[in-house]
């Protein structure tokens, strides 16, 4: 069991424990109640009320030293700074050559023109294609788009990118912290920004700005 999972249980124990004896306790006084009756000739109606022991307003919030280890003084940090990312990427592939009628049409490559194309009905917009001339200093260029190259952006097309942006907004959206103040997913129940969020994470480590102390380890 990691060290940081070991020290959210430690910090939870005292409220179990105290909720525990608290439960117990109304739970003999309950029954208490119901032998001194019985032996008093009284009926009990089966609808009598049953003390139930009060649930505490919030959790035990996460140790301020267990956020620190776990990299986010701010435990929105992370998904912050995730959210802008997705953002930005979503408004580039929505600004990439989209033709007017087709507000995320696929890139296809092909491979005999190596060129790649957006195909909309009847219309094709050409988005790289095969050049040659001179460079200023007057040597050739040939700007041919290889077949591997066009193969990967027929594959990371802007409906694709889009596609991947809206499944990872709704990932972070699936695992909001806890609003008792407990510092724990809702969704995992282990302590927020969650094992799943830092795992998403990963797709954007090369971003300008990503931490390597959110980087999620087994």
């Amino acid at each position: 069991m990691s060290s940081w999972f070991t020290d959210a249980l430690k910090a939870c124990m005292p409220a179990i424990r105290k909720n525990l004896d608290r439960a117990m306790a109304e739970a003999e006084a309950n029954l208490l109640d119901r032998a001194l009756a019985r032996s008093r000739g009284n009926t009990i109606s089966p609808a009598a009320p049953i003390r139930v022991a009060a649930k505490p307003a919030t959790q035990p919030a996460m140790p301020p030293q267990l956020r620190q280890d776990l990299g986010v003084s701010n435990a929105d940090e992370l998904v912050q700074w995730m959210r802008q990312q997705i953002a930005e990427k979503r408004r580039r592939a929505m600004a990439t050559a989209f033709l007017p009628d087709d507000p995320a049409p696929a890139w296809t490559y092909d491979e005999y023109e190596h060129r790649v194309v957006i195909q909309a009905d009847d219309h094709q917009v050409g988005v790289a294609s095969h050049r040659s001339g001179t460079t200023p200093t007057g040597a050739p260029y040939d700007d041919l788009v290889l077949n591997a190259d066009g193969s990967h952006m027929e594959l990371n097309d802007p409906q694709a990118a889009v596609a991947e942006c809206d499944a990872h907004t709704t990932i972070l959206d699936l695992h909001p912290e806890r609003s008792d103040g407990s510092g724990l997913c809702n969704e995992c129940r282990d302590p927020y920004p969650c094992g799943t969020i830092r795992a998403l994470g990963l797709a954007y480590q090369h971003r300008p700005g990503y931490l390597d102390a959110w980087r999620w380890r087994p």
